[in-house]
């Protein structure tokens, strides 16, 4: 994605997802590019949390949670349009789609 920063690194990239106002960007995790768009989408209108607010707090129990949730299967139901806007459950992830 040419124009979008790359960033790589704890400090950039929780200063991006906890203080951050751009619409897009690259991250890299544990080495492997992550693309975040529409970062100021609102997601619950009701108390304006955006999908960056969302993604910050993934971000932040992430080491918490992520023990719990190895090797269990997961079903993903997905509200693209925010909380407030048809929703749809994601049976089979796309080959593209990472692990």
């Amino acid at each position: 994605m040419a124009g979008v920063p790359h960033l790589r690194g704890n400090s950039a990239i929780e200063a991006e997802l906890f203080d951050g106002k751009r619409e897009s960007v690259v991250l890299e995790i544990g080495g492997t590019p992550v693309r975040l768009t529409n970062l100021n989408k609102i997601y619950f209108p009701e108390t304006v949390y955006t999908k960056q607010d969302l993604l910050a707090y993934y971000y932040r129990v992430a080491d918490l949670i992520l023990p719990f949730m190895k090797g269990r299967p997961l079903v993903l139901h997905r509200y693209p349009n925010g909380a407030a806007g048809n929703a749809f459950h994601q049976k089979a992830a796309a080959e593209e789609t990472p692990e």
